[in-house]
């Protein structure tokens, strides 16, 4: 990797703290993650495809469908982080 190139990935996750808030960038691809698996799973026909559209984005369109749609997002990111949580404990 070039030092271009290594300079263009670091705008990129900084651009991603600097506008959706978190602390590093790999907190950043757990939420999409599971936003992805949550709004598949938990949402409606719209729902469902806005996920795929962010799965499918580079980081700088995932930043702009996560600010359009934050509430959306953030919802069935919690959802399916408590279904994986329900999950681990009927395991144990």
């Amino acid at each position: 990797m070039t030092e271009e190139e290594l300079e263009e990935v670091i705008q990129e996750q900084r651009h991603v703290l600097v506008c959706l808030g978190f602390d590093n960038f790999e907190q950043y691809l757990r939420y999409k993650t599971n936003a992805v698996a949550g709004m598949i799973k938990y949402g409606d026909i719209f729902v469902q495809n806005l996920a795929y559209a962010l799965e499918h984005a580079d980081t700088k369109q995932a930043v702009k469908i996560i600010n359009a749609f934050r509430n959306e997002c953030t919802q069935h990111e919690l959802l399916y982080r408590i279904d994986q949580a329900k999950k681990r404990a009927a395991n144990v």
